[in-house]
C-alpha cells in the first residue's frame, strides 16, 4: 500500500475539541447531548418545504455566528455606512459580498447536527480513533435513488421517507421553476429521463460489492486511460440495465415518448431505444420516430409517425410528431387545438419563408410549453422570423427563446440560430461564442458549415484565441 503520511492537516473545524477550547467548544462539552436535543432542535413549521422535519434552524446558526463577535460586526456595519457616504463602491461591494455569504444559512438536519456534537465535541472520536465512517448511504437512509442527468455525472438522492417522483417532482418544479429550467428540467418526464436506480435497484446493485471510497471509486471513469473509459462505462451501463427503474408500468404513468426522447438527448440512446421496445406498439413506433426525427432523416420519421397513428388514432405522440415533422396538414383540422393548428401553419410558412405569417402566429405558438413534444419545433419557428428580420430588439428576443431551447436540445443548428440572433442584436461576442459551439460538435452538415462561415465573415475581428474561422475554413475545404 501507500506510505502513511507523516502529517495530515484538516481545516474547517477542531480536531481535538479539548485543545485551545473556544466558547463554542466549552458549550458543547459542558452541556449534555439531551440538552442540545431539547433546546436547539425544532420542527420545520407547516407551509414550508420539509414541514415537520427536525432541524437545527438557520436562524439559530446565524444568531450564534453574530454572538461570537458582536463588536466586530457592529464596527463592520458602521464602516459600511461610512463607505456608502464616501462613495467608496469597492469597499461597499466587498462588505455586501462578504455578508451575502456570511448570512446564507440553511436549516441543518437534526441528525447531522446532534451527531457532530457527540462525535467531535463530546466523544472526541476524531482523535481517539473510535469514529467509524465507512458506511454505505443505503445503510443510513432507507430510501436512495440515483439519477444521471448526463452519462458522466451521477446524483444521489437519499431520504428517510419514500421518494415519489409523481408527488415530489411537481412540488419541486413549482418551488424552484427558474433554477430547474436553467438546466432544461420542466416536467416530471425530465426527471424520469435521468432516473437510473430506485431504492430496490440500489440495494441489488450494491449487494456483495465493496463500498466506494475516494481511492477506490468503481463509478469513476475520468482517471482511467482514454482507451478504457468507454469500456468501463459500457460495463457499468450493462450492470444498471438489469435493475432499470423504468418498468413498463412506470412508463405508462407518464408521457413515455417525452421521457425516452429526453433520455436520448441526455446521452443514453442505447437505453432509450431498449426501453422503447417495451412500450405498446403505437407508443413504441411514435417514440422511435421522435428519436429518428431528432437525429435527422425526416422522411423516415414521417413514415413512422403515420404508422403509429394508424395503429392508434388517439396517440398524442404520433399526432405531435406529424405536426413537428411538417406533415400536420394530413391531420383533420377539426381535431387540432389552437396551438397545434398554429404550428401546422407556421411550418408551412417556414418552408416558404413567409416570416409575416409566422410573426402573426407567434403569440399562439408561445403557448406550447417546454414539456410539450412540439416545443422545439414551435421555438425554432418563433426564433426564425425574428432573426430573419432587421430589428436588433427582435434579435435579443430570439436569444431568449433559443437559450430556453438549448437548455433541452443542444444541437449545431440551434447554436447557429443563436449566432445569427447575436449578430442581429449587435452582440458579436454572443455570435462568436455560439459559432464556437457549432464547430465543437465535430461533423456538421455542409449547409451549416457554409452558412456559419458566411456569418463569421460578417462579424468583424475574431476574438483573441478563437479558432472558429480556422475550423470553419478547414471544414468547408474538406466538403468540396
Amino acid at each position: 500500500g501507500e506510505p502513511t503520511p507523516r502529517t495530515m492537516t484538516m481545516m474547517g473545524g477542531p480536531i481535538d475539541a479539548r485543545k485551545s477550547p473556544t466558547a463554542v467548544n466549552n458549550l458543547a462539552i459542558n452541556k449534555s447531548h439531551s440538552w442540545f436535543e431539547n433546546n436547539v432542535i425544532y420542527r420545520v413549521p407547516v407551509n414550508y418545504p420539509g414541514a415537520g422535519r427536525a432541524v437545527y434552524p438557520g436562524f439559530l446558526q446565524h444568531a450564534g455566528f453574530i454572538a461570537m463577535n458582536p463588536d466586530r460586526h457592529l464596527t463592520s456595519h458602521y464602516d459600511f455606512f461610512l463607505d456608502l457616504i464616501r462613495g467608496d463602491d469597492e469597499k461597499s461591494e466587498f462588505h455586501r459580498d462578504f455578508y451575502d455569504e456570511y448570512n446564507a444559512v440553511l436549516d441543518m438536519p437534526a441528525e447531522y447536527y446532534l451527531d457532530t456534537i457527540k462525535t467531535v465535541f463530546q466523544d472526541f472520536a476524531l482523535v481517539n480513533g473510535s469514529w467509524k465512517v465507512k458506511v454505505a448511504m443505503s445503510d443510513v437512509f432507507p430510501y436512495v435513488q440515483v439519477y444521471r442527468p448526463v452519462p458522466a455525472a451521477m446524483v444521489f438522492m437519499a431520504s428517510d421517507r419514500p421518494i415519489d417522483l409523481h408527488e415530489s417532482g411537481p412540488r419541486a418544479l413549482a418551488a424552484a421553476t427558474e433554477s430547474f429550467s436553467r438546466y432544461g428540467i420542466h416536467s416530471v418526464e425530465d426527471f424520469y429521463a435521468s432516473w437510473t436506480l430506485d431504492s430496490e435497484g440500489v440495494k441489488k446493485l450494491a449487494e456483495g460489492r465493496p463500498i466506494n471510497t475516494d481511492d477506490h471509486n468503481r463509478l469513476a471513469t475520468t482517471r482511467l486511460p482514454a482507451a478504457d473509459r468507454h469500456m468501463n462505462r459500457d460495463t457499468f451501463d450493462d450492470s444498471l440495465a438489469v435493475v432499470d427503474p423504468l418498468t413498463p408500468e412506470r412508463l405508462a404513468s407518464v408521457d413515455a415518448a417525452a421521457v425516452l426522447r429526453r433520455m436520448n438527448w441526455n446521452g443514453e440512446p442505447k437505453r432509450a431505444h431498449k426501453l422503447a421496445r417495451t412500450l405498446p406498439k403505437a407508443d413504441r413506433i411514435a417514440t422511435e420516430a421522435w428519436m429518428m426525427l431528432d437525429e435527422g432523416p425526416i422522411t423516415r420519421a414521417q413514415a413512422m409517425f403515420r404508422r403509429a397513428l394508424a395503429a392508434d388514432p388517439t396517440s398524442r405522440a404520433a399526432r405531435s410528431g406529424m405536426i413537428a415533422s411538417f406533415v400536420g396538414s394530413e391531420l383533420d383540422p377539426a381535431t387540432l387545438s389552437a396551438p397545434e393548428a398554429a404550428l401546422v401553419k407556421a411550418n408551412v410558412a417556414l418552408r416558404s419563408q413567409d416570416w409575416k405569417t409566422i410573426e402573426d402566429l407567434d403569440a399562439t405558438l408561445a403557448e406550447i410549453q417546454p414539456a410539450d413534444l412540439m416545443f422545439s419545433s414551435a421555438s425554432r419557428a418563433r426564433a426564425a422570423w425574428r432573426i430573419e428580420g432587421t430589428d436588433p430588439a427582435e434579435g435579443a428576443a430570439a436569444i431568449v427563446i433559443i437559450d430556453r431551447l438549448l437548455s433541452r436540445e443542444r444541437t449545431p443548428d440551434h447554436y447557429f440560430m443563436r449566432a445569427k440572433a447575436g449578430y442581429l442584436a449587435g452582440d458579436p461576442a454572443i455570435a462568436w461564442a455560439a459559432l464556437a459551439q457549432v464547430t465543437a460538435g465535430g461533423r456538421i452538415r455542409p449547409y451549416l458549415v457554409k452558412s456559419s462561415l458566411e456569418l463569421a465573415q460578417k462579424l468583424g475581428p475574431e476574438p483573441k484565441g478563437s479558432q472558429v474561422m480556422t475550423q470553419l475554413t478547414f471544414m468547408s475545404r474538406g466538403r468540396r
